[in-house]
């Protein structure tokens, strides 16, 4: 069954909030890539980690966007994609994940500071709002899948999540091309311009069977 059928059979049947979920977090998402421009010259190993800091000190300037894109999850069992409009302040985001047609699957809201939310809701349609503490726990609770959402807040900008060890490959300009982090293995394709900050295109997370891709097609900064 290819994800058209599996988006109709949802719409239709109208599945309950694991089903949905089964979908949404996030295989295989097709995305042009956008390839980065190499120096003129290949960078020293000190220049190349002046560009990294200069590079991580740019990105952690970013705490407000709105993304639109692809997501999708793939795992031993099964795999789906979703359209995603995801919008984030320092003190909120709200994602919204949209089937093939335009119709709503669920939207995914929380509250709390620099990716650190204390509350997390999900509203599927026809079913009751599911309320977290956690994004990772809410996810948990609904797919049995340990999600890494608060990393991935960080990861898509191109930068490691705060507060645990990393081991991180670099490209020719000084950006991450692979991120190794909480058990988890990022890899990273074209970076854009955006506002005068390079961000991320595509994003893959790997661990343990499961595959967690985001592929974004326009970043917007306030």
């Amino acid at each position: 069954m290819d994800l058209m059928q599996l988006f109709g059979n949802l719409v239709r049947k109208r599945l309950p909030v694991v089903a949905v979920l089964s979908l949404l977090f996030l295989a295989g998402c097709a995305s042009n890539q956008r390839i980065t421009p190499a120096p003129d010259k290949p960078l020293s190993n000190a220049e190349l980690e002046q560009a990294w800091q200069h590079n991580l000190a740019q990105a952690r300037k970013v705490d407000s966007w709105h993304v639109s894109g692809r997501a999708g999850v793939k795992t031993p069992q099964q795999s789906g994609a979703v359209t995603i409009s995801w919008d984030r302040s320092p003190e909120t985001f709200s994602i919204y994940m949209t089937g093939p047609l335009g119709q709503t699957l669920a939207r995914l809201e929380g509250q709390g500071k620099d990716g650190d939310y204390h509350r997390v809701s999900l509203d599927v349609p026809g079913n009751e709002p599911v309320v977290s503490g956690s994004a990772e726990q809410l996810l948990y609770l609904q797919t049995g899948w340990m999600l890494p959402f608060t990393s991935l807040d960080y990861w898509m900008r191109g930068m490691p999540a705060p507060g645990n060890d990393y081991v991180r490959v670099l490209n020719e300009r000084g950006y991450l091309a692979e991120l190794h982090q909480n058990g988890w293995k990022v890899s990273y394709g074209s970076y854009r311009d955006v506002s005068g900050v390079q961000l991320p295109e595509k994003v893959r997370a790997t661990r343990e069977g499961v595959a967690v891709i985001l592929s974004i097609k326009e970043w917007e900064l306030p």
